[in-house]
């Protein structure tokens, strides 16, 4: 029985009948075609390899050969080429020569690093780049950061310059905080001397490099080499200007041997008064950075220091100049004895309590016993033990200190999936007291 085919069918057949009959002309012919593919990706990277080995070696030969390569390319293949920094300048020098508006875009990005801008900036002129573009794009670059590439600020000093040209307000508060950067405070001043900023703009913008920057405002940091001459600029401008609001961040910098004789001249120039400045030096009591400050005061011979003097007398790194201080003041001692006291109150402070043997405070004898005494470990309850060691004595008997450390074993624990360690205490007798040892 014959069977008849479709047309579709008929046609199906030849097809696979063809293709059974030419297999390997077919994969020959796809063999070919990656290889060709291949070929093109490593001629194209052996090129960009080249170039780069070129630029490194300083071929000149070698080089010429491989710019000619780059000139081949069209502009939008060209900027894909920009993100490898190694041949990006030639890059941007070729694009600038093409004319072709549409790598603007591309090229405002190459301001903002020391090794590009003035490629860049060559480049963005002979294609016609905008006022507005380039102004837009000198702001980015004061914000950006080169990945350690912007060590000399180099791109950003041609951004402040360029802006100082340009006659728009508006740039004024751009530029105010490079008045804190010991790389970028020279060329600001003159370019925001070009945009005539104001007394008020400047004054903010020198306080903001004494606060911001060094950290003078809030102590952060203390100031290191290279930064004196920026700040010191901040200080002798600010008395210059003859701002009253600046008389704050000034008093400050007394407290800093960095700027000590800079702001004290300031301070001359704006007619400070002595109230201002021992309020001042009060405030920064407070701070790490208080020693100036504390020796300032026992010079200015201010009563109205010594209740603030007095409380610094519970700190290890600075009551030996509040003390002197103070004496300078005339202040009592009474009054020091006070607050040696109460730096025991606050945690046992051992250089408080050999400083009330020295003055000889009216229990010192308690006192040199407890530090013969007197264990480690048990700070928090030395006042305590000083007060009930003067009932003794009052009450005409000598004490012992007797110490019985806590004897203590770890259990350990599992729960569920959970380990954890739990102390338990096998001791319960007082770790630390004193008792009577017999008559005075």
């Amino acid at each position: 029985m014959l069977v008849s085919l479709t047309p579709e069918t008929e046609l199906t057949n030849m097809i696979n009948q063809w293709l059974s009959d030419n297999s390997w002309y077919l994969g020959a012919g796809v063999g070919l075609i990656l290889i060709f593919l291949v070929f093109i990706y490593l001629w194209s990277r052996y090129t960009l390899l080249g170039i780069k080995t070129a630029i490194f070696w300083n071929n000149g030969k070698q080089k010429e050969l491989l710019i000619k390569y780059i000139k081949r390319q069209g502009c939008l293949s060209l900027v894909k080429l920009l993100e490898d920094r190694d041949i990006s300048e030639i890059v941007i020098k070729k694009l600038g020569e093409m004319g072709d508006k549409r790598a603007i875009d591309s090229l405002l990005y190459f301001l903002c690093y020391d090794q590009t801008y003035k490629t860049a900036e060559e480049a963005l002129t002979k294609l016609g780049a905008s006022k507005v573009q380039m102004v837009n794009s000198y702001i980015k670059a004061l914000s950006s950061w080169d990945s350690g590439l912007n060590e000399k600020w180099n791109a950003k000093i041609n951004s402040i310059k360029n802006l100082g040209e340009i006659n728009d307000d508006s740039i004024i508060k751009h530029l105010l905080y490079f008045l804190g950067n010991d790389q970028t405070y020279k060329t600001t001043e003159e370019a925001l001397t070009k945009l005539r900023a104001s007394k008020e703009n400047m004054v903010s913008g020198y306080i903001l490099a004494l606060s911001g920057y060094s950290g003078v405002l809030n102590n952060a940091v203390k100031i290191g080499d290279g930064y004196s001459g920026v700040l010191n600029n901040a200080v002798k401008k600010l008395g210059e200007i003859g701002d009253d609001s600046a008389i704050k961040i000034l008093v400050k910098c007394l407290c800093y041997d960095d700027t000590y004789k800079s702001a004290k001249e300031a301070l001359e120039n704006l007619g400070a008064s002595k109230a201002q400045i021992v309020s001042g030096y009060i405030t920064e009591l407070s701070s790490s950075n208080n020693l100036n400050a504390i020796r300032e005061l026992g010079e200015i011979g201010d009563d109205s220091a010594i209740e603030p003097l007095l409380k610094l007398l519970c700190y290890e790194n600075s009551y030996q100049s509040a003390e002197e201080a103070l004496k300078k003041l005339g202040a009592s001692n009474a009054q020091i004895v006070s607050a040696y006291i109460a730096a025991l109150s606050i945690y046992y402070k051992k250089y408080a309590a050999k400083r009330l043997i020295e003055l000889r405070y009216e229990h010192y004898d308690i006192l040199e016993k407890l530090l013969e005494r007197y264990p480690t470990g048990c700070e928090d309850k030395f006042l305590k033990i000083f007060e009930e060691a003067i009932l003794y004595k009052q009450e005409g008997y000598d004490f012992r200190v007797i110490y019985s450390p806590e004897i203590s074993h770890v259990e350990h624990y599992i729960h569920l999936n959970y380990t954890y360690d739990e102390v338990i205490i096998d001791s319960q007798e007082i770790p630390l007291r004193i008792e009577r040892s017999g008559r005075l």
